[in-house]
């Protein structure tokens, strides 16, 4: 994970969208993974999906004739947040033309999907946007709490904190304080 913790395939996903972020020897092999759809674009024969889950974001890549015909127009009728699973085969993606003395920037991967389903569908409109930069009211973040976790920078403040108590927590085990289990 993005923190340095192990991860294990789960019965959702094989592959963390981090791994194909990254390409970790992951190209050519079929794969399966899910996360909330942050965008959809596309329409007719080919879609394109921007999936993030806490680990980072890919794009994953569907055609009409890779795929049965019902999942993909279930999938380009999906709302954003949408949590999806995909099973598909990773591919390095197309280098974009850049002009000439440029650098060439580093490869980036995607997922061909050979099949989708749709976990959990998002009720439209949003009560507020996780990637947009909108200002919210504090009652609206707190009454949609499980949408409002999903930012990255609010995410990122539970992550420090989780290991800020980490920390004191191995410290103080490594200085002879223990766990007890008080009488109630």
């Amino acid at each position: 994970m993005s923190d340095g913790t192990t991860w294990h395939p789960t019965a959702y996903r094989s592959h963390n969208l981090g791994q194909i972020q990254n390409g970790e020897g992951v190209v050519g092999q079929t794969v399966t993974v899910c996360g909330f759809a942050e965008a959809l674009r596309g329409k007719g024969k080919i879609c394109f999906v921007d999936l993030r889950d806490g680990t980072g974001s890919a794009q994953i890549f569907l055609k009409q004739e890779n795929m049965p015909e019902d999942e993909f127009i279930a999938v380009q009728s999906a709302s954003r947040e949408s949590t999806i699973q995909f099973v598909g085969e990773v591919a390095q993606k197309r280098p974009p033309k850049v002009a000439e003395g440029e650098p060439t920037p580093p490869p980036q991967y995607e997922v061909v999907a050979k099949s989708a389903k749709i976990l959990a569908a998002a009720n439209t409109p949003l009560p507020l946007g996780v990637t947009d930069d909108v200002h919210i009211d504090l009652d609206t973040r707190l009454n949609n709490r499980y949408l409002d976790l999903r930012r990255e920078h609010v995410n990122s403040m539970f992550q420090l904190r989780s290991r800020v108590l980490q920390y004191g927590r191995e410290f103080l085990i490594g200085e002879g304080f223990g766990e007890i289990n008080t009488p109630k």
